[in-house]
């Protein structure tokens, strides 16, 4: 056979170096971290700060051939979720909550993570409806009583029967500054609040609208007066009606800013300062 002379753009094959695979790093052992190392990366998974609202539930028995109404309590979404939603006319009737809000999945990686996920996170059930169930965590996440239930007695104390337990651990509410100004801060003669005794930290935010009735934000000086000004009322009416349970109060605005000091969103309370509690 004739050989073909190699063209111009033809070029004899060279041998590719030889790429020199990097050392791996050495492998960690889990069960070899110190215990308090292993017991922080199983809160690391923990969800950030969830709200608990209060909501109708209907259930159809087919025995009776009738539908009963009921009052639970659900996860409604994140804190950072409902911050970004107008949420003052949320009727008690919406059917559904404005995002899922997941178990802890370090319920669920071992019996290790589960243990020490228990010890913070409380399990809730309601009493009829099993399917009803979520994971509460006293420390950071919060309640919020919509306007159409804050006032009604009835419903106030259904969820006060069916929740005893768990009313008995919560202890931070979200309620916006008009509905707070419209409330009697004096647990004793305020329905929502009456039905609180654990409650400790009321967390405050601006709900004002414009005209055509978008929300109203504010530079962050403003926000400071708010919740100044906000403060300052409280203390004068605690000073005044000396009430039979105070609170200490928080303000945040739609970017879970605090400007108080008392919450800090999306982080665990230190345990000393939730001693305090």
């Amino acid at each position: 056979m004739l050989g073909m002379a190699l063209s111009e753009q033809d070029e004899p094959v060279r041998k590719r170096p030889r790429l020199e695979v990097p050392e791996s790093h050495p492998k960690t052992n889990f069960k070899s971290l110190p215990p308090e190392v292993r017991l922080m990366i199983w809160e690391h998974t923990w969800p950030a700060a969830q709200v608990v609202e209060a909501a109708s539930q209907a259930k159809f028995d087919d025995d009776n051939d009738e539908c009963y109404d009921f009052t639970i309590f659900r996860p409604v979404s994140s804190l950072d979720t409902i911050l970004r939603a107008d949420f003052s006319s949320r009727p008690l009737e919406r059917p559904s909550p404005l995002e899922e809000c997941p178990f802890p999945i370090a319920l669920q990686i071992c019996q290790e993570s589960r243990i020490h996920t228990l010890k913070t996170y409380a399990l809730v059930q309601h009493p009829d409806l099993p399917e009803c169930t979520f994971y509460f965590n006293p420390r950071q996440d919060l309640l919020w009583l919509s306007g159409d239930i804050s006032s009604d007695t009835e419903r106030l104390k259904e969820l006060q029967a069916s929740y005893q337990a768990f009313i008995n651990l919560l202890r931070i509410l979200l309620v916006e500054e008009t509905e707070w100004g419209a409330w009697d801060w004096d647990p004793s003669s305020a329905s929502a609040l009456s039905i609180l005794p654990a409650l400790r930290i009321v967390v405050l935010i601006e709900d004002d609208h414009d005209d055509d009735g978008t929300l109203i934000t504010y530079h962050a000086e403003e926000y400071q007066e708010l919740a100044i000004e906000s403060l300052n009322d409280y203390y004068t009416f605690c000073e005044s009606m000396n009430p039979s349970t105070s609170y200490r109060l928080e303000y945040i605005d739609r970017g879970g800013n605090s400007y108080l000091g008392t919450y800090i969103p999306h982080r665990m309370i230190d345990t000393k300062a939730q001693a305090k509690l």
